[in-house]
Formats: C-alpha cells, structure tokens, sequence
C-alpha cells in the first residue's frame, strides 16, 4: 500500500539563520520584529539590481553578516549594562547597523547618516516602508557633518582605521557614552595601538574589545566591537 506523501515545510533561508545567530548573541528578537528585518532585506535586494548597496545578497549569508551582526551593538549594550538613548550611525550604507537597531530597540533614537544621497535616500524609504519613526536619515559625509547633539552610542561598520574613526566621531559622544567600531576579532596590531594612542588624546578610554562569533553557513566569523568610552 503506497503511504501517503509527507510535506514538510521549506526552509527559512533567511529567518533560521538569522534567528540562531541572534541567539548566539544572547537576543530574542519577536517574529513581529523579524518579518520587518525581512522586508528590509528584500527591499535592498531589490533595489540593488540598480544601486550598489551590498555584494551579499544570498538570504542566509545576509541574516548573520548584515542583520544579526549589527545587532551586537545591543548585545554589547545588555552585557556592558550601559544607558542608551540615542545613537548615531556613520556611514549606514544599506542601513546597517541602523535599521535592525531601530526595528530591535524602538526606544532608542536613531540617526543615520551617509555620504552616498541615493543610499541614504534608501534607508530613509526602508524606514517609512517600515513605520521605524524612531530612526532619522540625514546625507552626510562624516568628516563634513556638523551638529549640536550629542549621542550615547557612536558606531560605524565602515572600513576606516579606528585613530580616522576617532578623530572624526569624538566629537558627538556624550559624556558618558561611547563610540563603538565593528571590526573582524583579528584587527591589525598596529591599528590597534594606534587607536589607543588617538584616543588617549582625545580624552576617551579604550575598553576591552566585545568579542563574538557569527556562523554563516560553513564558515566561522570572529567578530569584535571596538569599545571607546567617553568619561562620565
């Protein structure tokens, strides 16, 4: 007798790896939230058919290196049990770490600023589309950007050496609060030290790195926040 035939249910490509990775992280993220970070993914999927937002675009390999990454700049906050209310983003790009930190942490006030208009045109649709009225989009070039706020947590994913990052960004950390680089766990030691002398000069302390590791797909990411703390 012929049984019958079983159906399973496809895959998430994008929401189980990106789930396991945020759990990695110690976070919980809502499915609410998750099918938001989805719409994000498919709208700069689709609109990098035509504008150059990101080389990675397979939904697996997304989730971990784009969504779940910026999300360890919540990860850090938890553990460092550090005060945010606001934050700024240099050099957002496609949104990130911006927009996952919006859709995560609607309390949190967000500003996001790129040097590309058409890029920050992007993020600035993404979050309207995704009803995200706690993240501002402003185009900007870091090193031009003038403005009286101050922010509790300063980050960039860019590829600038950290001793550029601080002396651009020293600026609008608040007292008290932070600028935070993402860079891979096996960071030049030269950049490093130079960092460390950059920010003893500008009056902000270099905390221990927050060290984690991302899986995507077969390959094993060491990951590290570069923390630089501004004095309370």
């Amino acid at each position: 007798m012929t049984q019958p035939e079983t159906k399973t249910e496809p895959a998430d490509e994008f929401g189980e790896p990106f789930d396991r990775a945020a759990r990695r992280l110690g976070l919980a993220v809502t499915r609410d939230d998750l099918e938001r970070l989805r719409r994000h993914y498919l709208l700069m999927v689709e609109v990098n058919r035509t504008l150059n937002l990101t080389r990675i675009t397979d939904p697996a390999e997304a989730a971990v290196r784009h969504y779940a990454d910026s999300l360890a700049l919540i990860a850090l906050a938890v553990t460092r049990r550090m005060k945010v209310a606001s934050v700024l983003d240099l050099g957002t790009g496609a949104g990130f770490p911006a927009i996952p930190i919006a859709v995560v942490r609607p309390h949190w006030l967000i500003t996001a600023i790129d040097a590309t208009r058409k890029k920050a045109e992007f993020v600035r649709t993404a979050a309207s589309e995704l009803g995200l009225s706690n993240l501002t989009v402003e185009h900007a070039h870091a090193d031009h950007w003038s403005d009286a706020r101050q922010f509790d947590l300063v980050t960039a994913r860019s590829v600038a050496p950290l001793s550029k990052l601080l002396t651009t960004a020293a600026g609008v950390v608040a007292r008290g609060g932070a600028l935070v680089a993402f860079k891979t766990a096996t960071l030049d030691p030269a950049e490093a030290d130079a960092a460390r002398a950059t920010a003893a000069k500008l009056r902000l302390r270099a905390d221990e790195p927050f060290l984690y590791e991302l899986q995507a797909g077969s390959v094993k990411l060491g990951r590290a926040l570069y923390v630089f703390s501004s004095a309370g």
